[in-house]
């Protein structure tokens, strides 16, 4: 049996969590563009902080344990995939804030710049996967 063999029911696990996440994460995310879901701005602050400590937890544990489990290869597209999704989101928000500030642009938001970032992540990656 070869180690690609030996790894697939762990590359499948790691592939349903992370499926899984992402779906879940969507959900919630068009529950409150659409309002189902109270904004930032209708939160009590406990409650803005227990989810923000609940996301963090559930963000650091899940990377820990994918990152764990994924082979060699796996790591090297992700490794391509989050640096270029960062670059994207730090030159998107700091370009928007600055032509901002020269009246060029509106107001920047960020979840827009973090949407990008995450675009050019998944693009990324899947080059980097299975090209």
């Amino acid at each position: 049996m070869t180690e690609k063999q030996k790894n697939m029911p762990r590359n499948r696990a790691v592939t349903l969590v992370a499926t899984v996440a992402g779906v879940l994460l969507g959900i919630l995310l068009l529950a409150q563009a659409t309002g189902v879901l109270p904004t930032a701005d209708a939160m009590s602050p406990p409650v803005a902080i227990g989810f923000c400590a609940l996301a963090s937890v559930i963000v650091l544990g899940l990377s820990i344990w994918y990152f764990a489990r994924t082979d060699e290869h796996d790591l090297h597209a992700n490794l391509w995939a989050m640096t270029w999704g960062w670059i994207a989101t730090v030159l998107l928000g700091a370009n928007w804030v600055i032509l901002h500030g020269a009246r060029l642009a509106p107001p920047p938001h960020m979840m827009v710049a973090l949407l990008v970032g995450g675009a050019v992540s998944v693009i990324v990656w899947l080059w980097m996967r299975y090209r």
